[in-house]
């Protein structure tokens, strides 16, 4: 009878006895790698066997790690106006004593400007960098963009960020003439409204009076696309 160890239960399973036949040189047993969850690189397992009356023996077994480590990737805020940048940071799920080097790539260089990599120090678990929403001239509803970062050996990680427009319109409004009698009527004067910028995007406007028993207006008032002003 043979008594067996391992030096790593977690990572092996096997029998702690083996029996010999007699007449027999030797006897066969299985050892089965665990599947741990952890991303621990490979591990150095030692075996040992022990018999009354033996020497004992030992052994070396190498078990390869299948687990893979992941990156993730958080924004340090849900939306960025444009014009201005906002943190980001990468992390991966353990430290080394090696840099690692992180491709970050945007789906849409046209509201996002990312840099092509980054390097998470070695040591270190994370690294922050800026993004930069881009400032155009185009007016927008909010979108969502994403980001995502990638590295030789880990599962990539993408994140998503709400991009705000800067260009919204002012509009004016001016009386043609600001004092008018009672009974003036219906053209008891006009009104304009411009828009600036002047868009590609029809605009409708809603209109109301702080007294509609002294003054009548319009419910509504379009500026069609390309119009700077309207009257009426």
């Amino acid at each position: 009878s043979v008594t067996v160890t391992n030096s790593d239960p977690s990572e092996l399973a096997m029998t702690n006895r083996v029996v010999i036949p007699a007449g027999q040189a030797s006897a066969t047993f299985e050892i089965d790698a665990l599947l741990d969850g952890v991303v621990d690189g490979p591990k150095l397992v030692s075996l040992g066997a022990t018999a009354t009356g033996y020497p004992g023996a030992t052994a070396s077994l190498t078990v390869l790690d299948v687990d893979i480590p992941l990156l993730t990737l958080v924004f340090g805020a849900p939306t960025v106006t444009e014009g201005l940048t906002v943190p980001v940071t990468v992390s991966r799920d353990y430290a080394t004593n090696l840099p690692l080097l992180v491709a970050v790539a945007g789906f849409d260089p046209t509201h996002l400007i990312v840099p092509n990599s980054v390097t998470i120090p070695a040591n270190q678990l994370s690294y922050t960098f800026a993004v930069l929403a881009v400032d155009d001239d185009q007016i927008e509803p909010p979108q969502t963009r994403s980001v995502t970062v990638s590295a030789a050996g880990y599962q990539s990680a993408i994140a998503s960020v709400v991009v705000m427009d800067n260009d919204l319109p002012s509009v004016s409004l001016v009386l043609a003439r600001k004092s008018v009698s009672e009974g003036a009527g219906p053209q008891a004067t006009s009104v304009t409204i411009t828009r600036t910028p002047v868009s590609a995007r029809t605009l409708t406007l809603e209109l109301t009076s702080s007294d509609p028993g002294l003054v009548l207006v319009p419910a509504t008032a379009t500026l069609a696309a390309g119009q700077t002003s309207v009257s009426f």
